[in-house]
């Protein structure tokens, strides 16, 4: 048992990511973003799934993955920042079980012979999800535009979404993407938590982490600077959330107040602090011409 679940008579560690699907607390964009992966599941499209760090893409990802029934989908995933047209076939190809070969017309042809045994034979239909596009080079994005070509263009041969943080539909709206754009069937993003999402979203995961929904464990001051402090990013408030219950207990206090956030920003998470300050400063709100 951690120092925080024997300090606050919790069952499991509170405000980690790998909260399971059934408890996850969803905001109205994860809902609709969660729907509308769903859609681009159904209808094998081409989609390209956005928003800021900290959002909750990947936990939106594996929620989906977590959804689906290993008999009837294949479920292929890349997560790097340097992709080569080779090493991304060569990475779906070692996720089926199929050792790569050396050359990029090889790879890709044998991946797309994959694609068609796996349809024709096993019944199956195949999600390919690549992460970090945003990082990928204009090479790696045009190839994925050759990959959805089968039977001339007119059907897809897999799903296929991509997902980046939003500087990846900076890339696609270049001309030089018009190509991969105009492929595109479903833009899905997620936004920050606005300020009645926050206390849901911290309840769902004391709620999961065992406590009693009798103890209150934040008061309502305390979640009004945590939204402040965080701008309602999911990753902000677990790690905001979780310093503050340390600070709490050293301060030997059963309830986590405004001061106790204060205090926790200006010292165990100070460069948060700084960072919320300087975006503030740019939004206008303390900005000095």
């Amino acid at each position: 048992m951690s120092y925080i679940q024997d300090a606050f008579n919790l069952t499991r560690e509170p405000f980690q990511k790998n909260i399971s699907r059934e408890c996850l607390f969803q905001s109205k964009s994860m809902r609709n973003a969660l729907n509308r992966l769903q859609v681009a599941v159904e209808t094998q499209s081409f989609a390209v799934f956005t928003g800021e760090v900290g959002l909750g893409k990947t936990t939106a990802i594996r929620c989906l993955k977590e959804s689906l029934k290993d008999s009837e989908y294949e479920f292929l995933y890349i997560s790097d920042s340097k992709v080569s047209p080779k090493w991304l076939y060569s990475t779906f190809l070692a996720q089926l079980g199929v050792e790569p070969r050396l050359y990029n017309g090889n790879c890709k042809r044998l991946f797309l012979n994959q694609l068609k045994m796996i349809r024709d034979t096993q019944h199956k239909k195949v999600i390919a999800v690549a992460d970090e596009c945003h990082l990928w080079s204009y090479d790696v994005l045009e190839e994925l535009r050759f990959l959805l070509n089968e039977d001339f263009d007119s059907k897809n041969p897999l799903t296929l979404i991509l997902v980046g943080q939003n500087e990846l539909w900076e890339k696609l709206n270049m001309i030089r993407c018009r190509a991969i754009r105009q492929r595109v069937d479903l833009n899905i993003y997620v936004c920050n938590l606005d300020k009645t999402e926050i206390e849901g979203y911290i309840k769902a995961h004391l709620k999961y982490a065992g406590a009693s929904e009798e103890v209150e464990l934040f008061d309502k001051a305390a979640i009004e600077a945590i939204y402040d402090y965080s701008f309602g990013v999911p990753r902000l408030v677990n790690k905001i959330c979780k310093h503050s219950l340390l600070r709490a207990i050293a301060s030997k206090s059963q309830l986590v107040t405004e001061q106790i956030i204060k205090d926790t920003m200006s010292f165990e998470l100070k460069s948060l602090s700084d960072e919320r300050e300087q975006s503030l400063m740019f939004n206008g709100e303390q900005y000095v011409e």
